[in-house]
C-alpha cells in the first residue's frame, strides 16, 4: 500500500470543483493521480463536465450527505495516505510534502481547530477541508469509517481526529495566515493551499452568506482562465 488518494465530494459546485482539480494537477502531476471523487446528486452541469473531461467519479443519484458519501468510499481507498479536501480548495504549491511529517507517531496533518482537549462540547478536529492522514494505519487499527456516531458534537473530521489522537498519535499543525475568514476573498490562506469556505452551503438557509459566497465565486471565475492550459483527461485514475 503506497501513494495518496485525493478524496472530495461535489454537490452543485462545478466551477469550484474545476479549480480544485486543475490546481491539484498543476502542482502535483507526475504520473496518473489517485482520485476518489464523489458527485453527491448534483443537478447542475457537474456530472456532464466530469464525463466530458474524462475525470473518474462515483455518481450518486441523490444527495446522501457529505459524511455518508465519504463513509461510502472509505473502504475503497487502497493507498497508504488519503487527502480529504472540500471542493473549495485551491492548491498553491505541492501539498504532498506534508507526508514527510507522517510517521509512526504522527498520523495526520492539517489545521487543528476548536482547542486541543478531547471531550469538549464541540470536538476538536482537523479541518476536513484539508485532512491528510495515514488511512492504511487507521484501517490496520480497525477504523473503517470517517465517522461512526450520531452524537451532535462531532462533525466531519472530528470523529476521525479523536480516533487518531485518543490512540496516542500526534498531528502536524498546518497554520493559517492572519485574516478575516468571513470577509476576505480568500477565506483561509495556508500558503500551500487556500480554503475559500462555505461555497457549498445551502444559501436558502444561510442568506447572510450570499454576498460572501458571490464574492468568492467571482474570485473562482477570475482564476479559472489561469488554468486553461490544464487538460484533465488521463490525469486521474
Amino acid at each position: 500500500m503506497s501513494g495518496i488518494t485525493l478524496l472530495s465530494v461535489n454537490w452543485n459546485q462545478r466551477k469550484v470543483m474545476e479549480l480544485m482539480l486543475k490546481s491539484y494537477v498543476r502542482h502535483h502531476y507526475d504520473d496518473r493521480l489517485e482520485l476518489m471523487l464523489v458527485d453527491n446528486g448534483s443537478d447542475d452541469d457537474s456530472k456532464q463536465w466530469l464525463t466530458d473531461n474524462k475525470v473518474p467519479f462515483i455518481d450518486l443519484p441523490i444527495n446522501i450527505g457529505h459524511e455518508a458519501a465519504i463513509n461510502a468510499v472509505y473502504k475503497k481507498i487502497n493507498t497508504r495516505y488519503c487527502l480529504l479536501v472540500d471542493t473549495d480548495i485551491q492548491f498553491m504549491a505541492n501539498c504532498l510534502d506534508y507526508r514527510k511529517y507522517l510517521d509512526h507517531k504522527c498520523l495526520v496533518a492539517g489545521d487543528l481547530i476548536t482547542g486541543d482537549v478531547l471531550g469538549s462540547a464541540v470536538k476538536p478536529r482537523i479541518g476536513a477541508w484539508f485532512f491528510m492522514f495515514d488511512i492504511g494505519k487507521m484501517k490496520s487499527l480497525g477504523v473503517h469509517k470517517f465517522r461512526d456516531t450520531h452524537e451532535w458534537s462531532y462533525d466531519t473530521g472530528s470523529w476521525m481526529t479523536e480516533q487518531i489522537l485518543s490512540r496516542g498519535f500526534t498531528h502536524h499543525q498546518i497554520d493559517r495566515k492572519p485574516g478575516d475568514i468571513d470577509r476576505d476573498v480568500i477565506g483561509m490562506d495556508y500558503g500551500t493551499h487556500l480554503h475559500l469556505g462555505k461555497m457549498s452551503w445551502g444559501l436558502a438557509h444561510h442568506k447572510d452568506r450570499i454576498e460572501e459566497v458571490a464574492m468568492r465565486m467571482r474570485y473562482v471565475e477570475e482564476q479559472l482562465p489561469l488554468y486553461a492550459d490544464i487538460d484533465l483527461k488521463g490525469k486521474f485514475k
